[in-house]
This record gives structure tokens, sequence and C-alpha cells, in this order.
């Protein structure tokens, strides 16, 4: 699927899982292929999370880790709260 931040398209793929183990990752900011790969062998929330993660990171790639990791979380929490889910198309 395709989507859009800030003003960037990029492909958002779920996967089974990441070669790297890793539950999400990114192409970097700059580059001409633009991909967010996110893992779903993981918690309803933690797919939600991850995504979340990545969106922040393509957003504001100048943010530090910590603050994308922390921001993710608590957003995720909220829109479990709220009932949202993650649907891969």
């Amino acid at each position: 699927m395709k989507v859009t931040i800030r003003g960037h398209s990029w492909l958002l793929v779920f996967v089974d899982r990441l070669p790297s183990g890793a539950a999400g990752e990114m192409d970097p900011v700059g580059v001409p292929r633009k991909e967010i790969r996110v893992a779903v062998q993981q918690s309803s929330l933690d797919v939600l999370d991850t995504l979340l993660h990545e969106l922040l990171h393509a957003a504001f790639p100048d943010l530090s880790e910590e603050s994308v990791t922390e921001g993710a979380t608590d957003i995720a929490r909220v829109l479990q709260r709220l009932g949202v889910r993650v649907e891969q198309s």
C-alpha cells in the first residue's frame, strides 16, 4: 500500500518476519527507494506500535530514537484503547 508522509510517497509493506529479526524497518530518508516494512508476527499492539514507530521516523527523521520509541508506544496504547487495529492490505 502506498502512503504519503509529509509529502513523500512510501510503500508500506507488511511481512511475516524481517531477515534482520527486527519488528520494523525502513529505507533511509533520501534514498530513491522509500519502503517501510513491518513484521506481523507480533501482538496486535506491537504491530501498531511498530507501524507508528516507522511512520514517525519517516515524518521526523531528525527525532531521536528515544523520542520516536516513547511517542510511538504512547500513541499505540491510546489508539488500541480506542479500538484501532492494523489491517494489512
